[in-house]
C-alpha cells in the first residue's frame, strides 16, 4: 500500500513513512541504554595498607581460565612501595558478599593504573552476570559533555549524582571533569558517557576537579601486559564510527500513553496511532506497514532495531532519523490507506534516532549544533523546542531528550488546529 501527505510547514517538503508500531493497554517507556547498565563491572574495593584501612573501585576488564581481572586506581593499592593486603571485593549483584582479591605486579605508575584479580569459579562467582558491551569512545568527548562519576564516594557504594558532570577538557591520556559529588573513595571507579558506556576510569576524586585516564589508555595497557580484555566498544554515545546495528535487544524503545479526544471530535471509523519517520527524499509516495488497532484509548510503541534506511537523514557518518507521533481515523477498518484523515498528534514529542557524532557532523556542515549534542545514541524520546525557547534562532538543532513519562495524543475538535512540533 503506497500513500503521500504532509504534516504541516514543520514538515513541509519532507515525505512521511509509517515505522513497526504495536499498541496494547499499558504504557511503558524503556531504554536501555543507561548508566545503571554499567553498574554490574564496576566493584567496590576495600585494603590496607600498613594496617590503615582504605576504599576505592574497580572495573571488571576481562575474565580468563576461571579468574577475573579488575583494573583499579595504583593509589588505591598501593603507597609508594607498600602495597595493600586484605583486599576485597563487593559485586553489585551479590550484596553483601566479600571475596578476596590477589593484587598482581603489572602497573603504570604513569597511568596511576594497577590491576587486581578474584578466583571466580572457586567463589561460584556468575560471570554470566558481567556487560561486556560497555565500552564507549572517549574521543567523542567535548568541553561541557556529560559524564556519571560511578564509584565508592566515601564508602557510598555506587554512589552515583543525580545530575550529570561536565568535561572540562580531554588531553592525550586524560579526561578533566568538574563535580561537586566526587569525593573519596571514587578512585578507581569508572567515569561513564551519557549512554552508560565506560569512558575512563576515575584517578582523582578530590571536589570540584575530578580526572579519569581515558579507557583506551587504560585497555593498551592491560594488553601490553597480557591481560584478558573483554570490553567491546559500543560506537559511542555522541558517535563514533557508523556501524551496523543488530537487534539483539541493545537497541530498543517503548513508548507508552493515551489519546485525549476533544469533545465534540468525530471519528468515521477506529482511531490508529503511527509513527511516522520524515525524510528528505522528496518522492512523497512511499510505503508503509500496517498498524494495530489500540486498547481503548491506550497505545504503546515498541521498537527494536534501527529505523530503515530510506527515512534516515545521513550527513558524513550520521544516521538521523525524526519521527512524530500521530493518530488517523480508519474510515473503512482496513488499516491507513490513501482516504483516511490524520486527526491528531503530539504538539510536543517527537522520537529521534541517532547514530553516529552528531556534533561532528554538523560541524563539518558549518552548523553550530546545541541542544541535539544532547541525545544519546540510538532511541530517545525527545520534545522540541522553538528558537525562542533555545535562546537563537535558526540551525537544524532544536530536539532535546527527556525522561520517561506518559504521551498524550490530543485529537482536537477541527482538524485545522492540529499541532506538531516545530522541528527544522
Amino acid at each position: 500500500m503506497v500513500v503521500s501527505f504532509e504534516l504541516n510547514k514543520s514538515f513541509n517538503g519532507f515525505a512521511l513513512m509509517l515505522a513497526c508500531l504495536c499498541l496494547l493497554a499499558d504504557s511503558a517507556w524503556a531504554q536501555d541504554k543507561n548508566i545503571e547498565k554499567s553498574f554490574p563491572n564496576v566493584v567496590m574495593i576495600d585494603a590496607k595498607i600498613d594496617g590503615q584501612p582504605g576504599f576505592g573501585a574497580g572495573i571488571v576488564i576481562g575474565t580468563r581460565a576461571g579468574r577475573i581481572y579488575i583494573a583499579t586506581a595504583d593509589h588505591v593499592v598501593r603507597s609508594g612501595r607498600r602495597e595493600a593486603t586484605d583486599i576485597q571485593v563487593r559485586f553489585r549483584f551479590l550484596p553483601g558478599v566479600r571475596f578476596d582479591a590477589r593484587l598482581l605486579e603489572h602497573k603504570d605508575k604513569g597511568l596511576d593504573v594497577a590491576i587486581i584479580s578474584v578466583a571466580g569459579g572457586s567463589n561460584q562467582i556468575p560471570e554470566g552476570e558481567f556487560k561486556f558491551d560497555i565500552l564507549g569512545v572517549s574521543g567523542d568527548l567535548e568541553r561541557g559533555s556529560d559524564v556519571h562519576p560511578l564509584g565508592n564516594p566515601s564508602a557510598n557504594a555506587w554512589g552515583v549524582a543525580l545530575n550529570p558532570e561536565k568535561v572540562d577538557n580531554r588531553k592525550a591520556t586524560v579526561i578533566a571533569f568538574q563535580s561537586s559529588y566526587i569525593q573519596g573513595g571514587h578512585s578507581g571507579g569508572a567515569l561513564l558517557d551519557s549512554c552508560g558506556d565506560v569512558v575512563g576510569m576515575i584517578v582523582r576524586d578530590n571536589a570540584p576537579n575530578g580526572e579519569a585516564v581515558r579507557i583506551e589508555s587504560v585497555l593498551d595497557f592491560l594488553k601490553q601486559s597480557n591481560y584478558p580484555v573483554d570490553l567491546n566498544k559500543t560506537g559511542g554515545c555522541a558517535g563514533g564510527d557508523v556501524q551496523v546495528v543488530d537487534n539483539n535487544g541493545a537497541l530498543s524503545l517503548s513508548v507508552g500513553g493515551t489519546i485525549a479526544i476533544e469533545n465534540g471530535a468525530i471519528f468515521r471509523g477506529r482511531p490508529i496511532v503511527a509513527l511516522v519517520w520524515s525524510t528528505d527524499k522528496g518522492d512523497g509516495d512511499i510505503s508503509f506497514d500496517e498498524q494495530a488497532q489500540l486498547n481503548g484509548l491506550n497505545f504503546q510503541i515498541d521498537l527494536n532495531g534501527p529505523p530503515p534506511d530510506p527515512v534516515l537523514f545521513v550527513i558524513g557518518n550520521v544516521r538521523l532519523g525524526i519521527g512524530a507521533l500521530v493518530v488517523y481515523d480508519d474510515a473503512n477498518g482496513d488499516g491507513i490507506g490513501t482516504r483516511d484523515e490524520m486527526v491528531g498528534g503530539s504538539p510536543t514529542n517527537m522520537i529521534t534516532y541517532l547514530q553516529g557524532n552528531f556534533g561532528e557532523a554538523m560541524r563539518d556542515a558549518g552548523e553550530e549544533p546545541d541542544t541535539m549534542m544532547q541525545l544519546p545514541q540510538g532511541y530517545a524520546l525527545t520534545r522540541s523546542i522553538t528558537p525562542q525557547e533555545r535562546g537563537k534562532s535558526g540551525g537544524f538543532d532544536d530536539l532535546v531528550p527527556i525522561p520517561p513519562q506518559r504521551v498524550y495524543l490530543i485529537v482536537p475538535k477541527n482538524r485545522t488546529d492540529i499541532k506538531f512540533p516545530n522541528w527544522t
